[in-house]
C-alpha cells in the first residue's frame, strides 16, 4: 500500500495484474473487497491517494484474510501520515519568517 497527498480527498487506486493474480473472478474479488473496504472507511484517511498492489498468493487468500490485511496496512499508513504531519509542524514552525 503506498500513498501520496492529494488535495481532493482520500481516493483509491489498485494494481491487481493478470501476472499476479491469473484468474480474472479472484482479480474481481479482491478488487471488490478493498473498495468496499476503502469506501467504509473513506472518512478515516486523510486527503491522500491510496495505491494498493497485490502479491502472487493474493488471488489464493480467504476474503477474511484480504479484508484484515487492508485494516493493518490502512492503520500503519495513517500511523506514518500522523508522523510526517507532526515533524512537517514542528520543522515549519522553527523556521524563520520569510522576508
Amino acid at each position: 500500500m503506498y500513498a501520496r497527498k492529494n488535495a481532493s480527498g482520500p481516493r483509491l487506486g489498485l494494481a491487481i495484474a493478470k501476472k499476479k493474480v491469473p484468474l480474472a473472478s479472484n482479480r474481481n474479488r479482491i478488487k471488490r473487497l478493498i473498495r468496499e473496504q476503502f469506501r467504509l472507511n473513506q472518512a478515516s484517511f486523510p486527503p491522500v491517494d491510496v495505491i494498493v498492489m497485490v502479491t502472487p498468493r493474493a488471488g489464493k487468500i480467504k476474503n477474511a484474510a484480504i479484508i484484515d490485511s487492508f485494516h493493518s496496512l490502512s492503520g500503519r499508513l495513517k500511523q506514518k501520515l500522523n508522523d510526517i504531519d507532526k515533524k512537517s509542524d514542528r520543522t515549519s514552525s522553527t523556521l524563520p519568517p520569510q522576508p
